[in-house]
């Protein structure tokens, strides 16, 4: 079961990988002069990090007071609209909805396995019980015997 979890995941990472580096190399375009994604290195980490949840719109997007306001400055805004509904929202919905997806198959398999362990279980039981029975059977007639011989005597 753990393996077909893993596979599921090793699908849908080249296509969230490809997503990532896009947006990485759009963010490095539009944002050259922000430190965040100065470097192409440094555009794909902080894009995975955007994708987790740092957005960090404040600091990158708001101009300062004395800075105009230019169309790379729309061009990024747009381009952060777009990773907001493709990585941060899609993206991990569709996660989160693959994880759900393998809890409940995980839980159905988990149901019929322990019902295996419990009959398994119980028949050792049985087993034993048996078992045991039968030598205090065993113990009951010798016991007898020997009372039964010590009498006589």
């Amino acid at each position: 079961m753990l393996f077909k979890v893993i596979k599921r995941v090793c699908v849908f990472v080249p296509v969230f990988a490809i997503f990532t580096v896009t947006f990485a190399l759009g963010f490095h375009s539009v944002f050259q002069n922000e430190d965040a994604f100065s470097h192409l290195g440094y555009s794909i980490m902080k894009t995975i990090a955007m994708t987790i949840g740092e957005l960090d719109f404040a600091d990158i997007f708001v101009a300062s007071k004395d800075s105009e306001v230019s169309s790379s400055d729309a061009l990024g805004c747009l381009l952060f609209i777009a990773f907001l509904g493709i990585m941060t929202i899609s993206a991990m919905n569709y996660i989160t909805a693959m994880a759900v997806g393998d809890l409940v198959e995980l839980r159905e398999h988990s149901e019929v396995l322990s019902f295996r362990i419990l009959v398994d279980l119980t028949l050792e039981s049985q087993a034993l019980l048996a078992l045991f029975s039968n030598l205090t059977k065993g113990d009951k007639r010798e016991g007898l015997q020997q009372s039964v011989s010590k009498t006589k005597v």
